[in-house]
């Protein structure tokens, strides 16, 4: 992951941010098409935030960008996304289990530079490496102690000693995970409806993230996610 020291942060934030300002300014005679795209995603990430030998399951994402393409070939997309990543492990112990949950949440604001690799066909097939800030939520921590039931041994000729149910003792905790810049690759492919402005719209996407605690000194863990998305596109 490319580390990014607080001097050139601003620096960074600026050149985004002017991006999505020529993006959006632009006159729309200067765009060859506009091109609108809504994704579901899956996630998956090799992290293990807990530290037990567990990755994340695989989790639920969404993304939605808007495309000003300038040429049969090259166009730039403004996205947003949506990501959550969750990892539940189990300890059995003698009296009962202890069960913990790591939930990460986070949300990307990206600028590709979309490759169209198939401007002759009917089908788009693209390429488009990525910049942008990825905004992460606390990492949230779930701890519940469970304490199994004990039933206490009978005895003939001796009155019954009551059975204890079982009972779990939650533990709630966050921790502080700082923003970040992000860079990352996308392989999209659209198929059109017909002759409609409608189309099916998919994606591969791999990102550049680290989950760099607050309190951690700088020492950060690569979540990298991987999503797969699958949506619709609509044409202006």
């Amino acid at each position: 992951m490319m580390r990014v020291s607080n001097p050139t942060l601003m620096v960074r934030r600026l050149m985004i941010l002017g991006t999505f300002f020529w993006m959006t300014a632009a006159p729309a005679a200067f765009a060859r098409d506009v091109q609108l795209r809504v994704l579901g995603q899956a996630v998956v990430s090799d992290l293990d935030a807990l530290g037990l030998g567990v990755d994340f399951d695989t989790g639920v994402g969404f993304y939605a960008g808007v495309e000003y393409q300038w040429s049969e070939r090259l166009g730039v997309e403004l996205g947003v996304g949506w990501l959550e990543l969750e990892q539940s492990a189990q300890q059995d112990l003698f009296i009962g289990s202890v069960s913990t949950t790591a939930t990460l949440t986070a949300k990307p604001v990206t600028v590709g530079l979309n490759v169209h690799l198939t401007p002759d066909s009917r089908f788009d097939f693209y390429v488009a490496p990525r910049i942008g800030w990825a905004f992460i939520d606390d990492l949230e921590l779930s701890t519940q102690v469970d304490i199994g039931s004990f039933p206490f041994p009978t005895f003939p000729g001796l009155p019954l000693f009551p059975t204890f149910p079982g009972f779990g003792v939650p533990v709630q905790t966050e921790l502080g995970v700082e923003d970040q810049f992000i860079f990352g690759l996308r392989l999209g492919f659209d198929v059109p409806f017909g002759d409609s402005a409608w189309s099916l719209a998919s994606s591969v996407d791999y990102t550049d993230m680290e989950l760099e605690l607050d309190a951690g000194g700088g020492a950060g863990l690569g979540i990298d996610p991987l999503t797969i998305g699958v949506g619709f596109g609509v044409s202006f």
